[in-house]
């Protein structure tokens, strides 16, 4: 059992990477799907190839582990663009029209609760 322990953490390491390949390919696939409208062309474009070298690096024979991590790293990267993206978006839209978050004001006590042990 010992002499096929490393042969065993290598495959988990394999399913691992590959599951969670798999994973961000789609889940990036659905996030395109659901607010790409809004995305620049040129983000789009560079997302879907980034998706598309995490499925190539997937569709190998013979999966390189390197190539594969590589790849979803890219991938992930390029995701946090969409992120930025809404974020700046979000900013500029939002901006002083005078609306702020919940206990901007200094003036305000803080509400006390009531509570009952059960």
């Amino acid at each position: 059992a010992e002499s096929h322990a490393e042969e065993d953490r290598s495959r988990r390491e394999v399913a691992d990477a590959r599951n969670n390949a798999e994973s961000l390919v789609y889940s990036t696939e659905r996030l395109l799907s659901e607010s790409g409208e809004g995305l620049p062309q040129a983000l789009k474009d560079e997302i879907n190839a980034k998706v598309e070298a995490v499925k190539s690096a997937l569709a190998e024979a013979e999966l390189d582990l390197d190539k594969l991590r590589n790849a979803t790293s890219e991938l992930e990267q390029a995701r946090l663009k969409i992120g930025e993206h809404a974020y700046q978006q979000q900013g500029g839209q939002s901006g002083s029209d005078g609306t702020g978050s919940v206990g901007d004001s200094e003036d305000e006590e803080p509400v006390e609760g009531e509570f009952r042990e059960v």
